[in-house]
């Protein structure tokens, strides 16, 4: 953490050596009028990014070519392709299919959607659903969406262990670390890692519950 702290202070330094020895800061007006440029007229990295909605998915290659060039000259930057549910049922007489969520056809056409946008200078990126596969009691807890849950406890002075916090269904207890501070204002800077734990009990580091008295 001490590492991290000294490259923090250089940056300030990088950016004064950016400024060429003695150059004069632009004028107001020249500053006003490059903003200006910039809003007519944005670099392709700062450029709106579009959902584009993959119905089925049923898409077809020239049809994914010709809505990519559309949207590049109507100036966006770039697209999230969010495949959702069908608008209609297959229909073999007339060759409309609608390919199953990470299937060969359905990879093989981001494939192809990931290139041409890459020949246009378009950014892309996919989302992994539209939300609602993530929730029910028919989403295993393997299948679920996860999520990094933290609790902070507070050590009394004096303790040499404190519990566990309580693991539920599908979780696992990661990392515990003990800093200073009260448990919504703790110094995550200082803190340090507990490796020690025995029958649910997280060993507070330190002899006779000195560590605990300071990092508490």
């Amino acid at each position: 953490m001490k590492e991290f702290r000294r490259l923090l202070a250089l940056l300030p330094a990088f950016v004064i050596l950016l400024a060429p020895r003695g150059a004069k800061p632009p004028a107001p007006g020249a500053e006003l009028e490059g903003l200006r440029r910039s809003f007519v007229n944005p670099p392709d990295d700062s450029r709106i990014l579009m959902r584009w909605w993959w119905f089925g998915p049923a898409v077809t290659k020239p049809e994914l070519a010709r809505e990519l060039r559309k949207m590049k000259e109507g100036g966006i930057g770039g697209v999230e392709v969010q495949p959702v549910y069908p608008l209609e049922l297959d229909d073999p007489a007339h060759g409309f299919r609608n390919f199953p969520y990470l299937s060969d056809e359905f990879v093989d056409d981001l494939r192809f959607a990931a290139g041409e946008a890459r020949k246009l200078g378009l950014r892309l990126d996919v989302t992994l659903g539209s939300g609602w596969p993530f929730g029910g009691p028919h989403i295993s807890v393997a299948q679920a969406a996860g999520a990094l849950r933290i609790v902070a406890t507070a050590v009394p002075p004096g303790t040499h262990s404190v519990e566990a916090p309580s693991i539920g269904a599908g979780e696992q207890l990661i990392a515990v670390f003990l800093a200073p501070g009260e448990p919504k204002g703790f110094s995550a800077v200082e803190a340090q890692q507990v490796a020690e734990i025995q029958d649910r009990r997280l060993r507070v580091p330190g002899d006779d519950g000195q560590a605990a008295r300071h990092w508490r």
